[in-house]
């Protein structure tokens, strides 16, 4: 569970008694993420994602931390875990603020420029590994959710926001399936499409 309220660390909680059993203080966590469970080979960890470009896991049984991934973005909103796979953002907010911003086609409901990659990794017990990165083209969330994953024609796809348009992209190869400037009468409600 989070420690406290924006960036902060995460304790681990006993689930028959209410205990604490560990404490990481550091601050792995994203203002406005979650800490998520992940098992590997009978072990529990505990993933964390924060503004700072770091992604870290935890034993979940101890609070040791298993390892720290320092190459990530900015995602001090939730990364979003499927199966062995992580997909979060790559671009750091420093960089995305000197990212040119995409051409502005008229009305549209996803509000602000969003610029930056989103990347996904292969998790395992020692770390990560890129497996791809959109095009900056693409775009990528700022300051809302990464996105959504779905099932299509049993394919697993991520659909997030990125520059005025949303986009479909194949969680296993990084591949655009759909992208589409939507219009109103839709509306963008904290962080939410509806």
């Amino acid at each position: 569970a989070p420690d406290g309220i924006g960036e902060c660390g995460v304790v681990g909680i006993d689930a028959q008694t209410g205990d604490v059993r560990w404490h990481v203080k550091d601050r792995i966590l994203g203002k406005c993420a979650t800490p998520m469970s992940w098992t590997h080979n009978g072990k529990t960890y505990v993933i964390a994602g924060n503004s700072s470009g770091q992604i870290t896991a935890v034993h979940a049984d101890s609070g040791e931390v298993a390892w720290q991934y320092s190459e990530a973005g900015d995602n001090e909103y939730q990364v979003l875990l499927i199966g062995d796979l992580l997909i979060g953002n790559k671009t750091s907010r420093e960089k995305r603020e000197g990212m040119p911003l995409p051409k502005d086609e008229g009305v549209h409901s996803a509000p602000g420029a969003n610029v930056g990659q989103v990347v996904c990794w292969r998790i395992s017990s020692s770390g990560l590994k890129e497996l791809w990165t959109s095009p900056a083209e693409w775009g990528a969330p700022k300051n809302s959710p990464l996105g959504t994953v779905c099932q299509l024609e049993e394919q697993l796809f991520v659909c997030f926001r990125g520059g005025f348009s949303y986009h479909l992209v194949d969680v296993n190869s990084g591949k655009k399936r759909s992208s589409h400037h939507l219009t109103a009468p839709v509306r963008w409600d904290e962080g939410h499409l509806l």
